[in-house]
């Protein structure tokens, strides 16, 4: 699918999850970039409005085969299943939901009349939310909202923090000597304590402003944040104006 923005034309990615039981689409989001964190966000909020699967099964394109997602399905007790490459076995189902949605919503659309994404994710939303939950699915004999709910009470669930702690990033670095750590081309400070260590910090990829170090047992330590290099300089800066006036003095 292709929209104009800006006299621009861009390609838009449906990324969707949906539940082999009952046909259920549990997450979806559109967008221009198709990529690792983008899916996880959208298995993150799946995740925390219909639970916690006990299989999850993706493609082997890279926003689906990486350590991060490994560590997350592993964190959350979820069986990380790859497809087979060339082999459409297991993937009948959702080829047959993305052409129920295709025929149903994306062929009916006036893509000349789009201005932004934002303006087919609220169609697609209602889409969803007044046709596709509601109609019932000849190969169940019933609606997937319906079948859904008959196994509501036998899904695992953890709280929102739970869950959100799950998906945090993990990655190790080794702390510089002045007690500093470089990630994503950014410095962060870190307690002295660590100084010429390996240490293992986890992150939320969205929010890069602070990053928490954890011990061997999985325990948060700290909390760090990137240095200010502009106040940094203005402090150090205002340190010599002070040496220096007490030495004329």
């Amino acid at each position: 699918m292709r929209i104009k923005v800006n006299n621009k034309s861009e390609i838009v990615y449906l990324v969707q999850i949906i539940d082999d039981a009952s046909r259920l689409i549990v997450g979806q989001a559109l967008t221009f970039h198709d990529n690792a964190v983008f899916f996880q966000k959208v298995l993150k909020k799946a995740v925390k409005t219909y639970g916690i699967p006990k299989v999850l099964y993706v493609d082997n394109g890279s926003p689906y085969a990486n350590e991060q997602l490994s560590l997350i399905c592993a964190n959350l007790g979820i069986h990380l299943i790859h497809a087979k490459p060339y082999s459409p076995r297991g993937k009948g189902k959702v080829e047959r939901c993305f052409r129920t949605v295709k025929d149903g919503f994306f062929n009916t659309i006036d893509w000349n009349s789009i201005t932004s994404i934002e303006q087919v994710q609220s169609m697609y939303n209602e889409f969803l939310n007044t046709n596709y939950l509601n109609t019932k699915h000849s190969a169940i004999g019933t609606t997937p909202k319906e079948r859904f709910m008959r196994d509501f009470s036998n899904i695992s669930r953890k709280t929102d923090i739970q869950i959100d702690e799950c998906f945090l990033h993990r990655s190790i670095r080794l702390v510089k000597s002045d007690a500093t750590i470089s990630f994503n081309n950014t410095i962060y400070e870190v307690p002295q304590q660590f100084i010429k260590k390996y240490i293992t910090i986890k992150y939320n990829p969205e929010d890069l402003s602070e990053l928490y170090i954890y011990n061997d047992k999985n325990e948060r330590l700290h909390t760090i944040k990137s240095i200010d290099k502009i106040s940094n300089s203005k402090y150090k800066r205002q340190e010599i104006f002070n040496l220096y006036r007490q030495e004329d003095n």
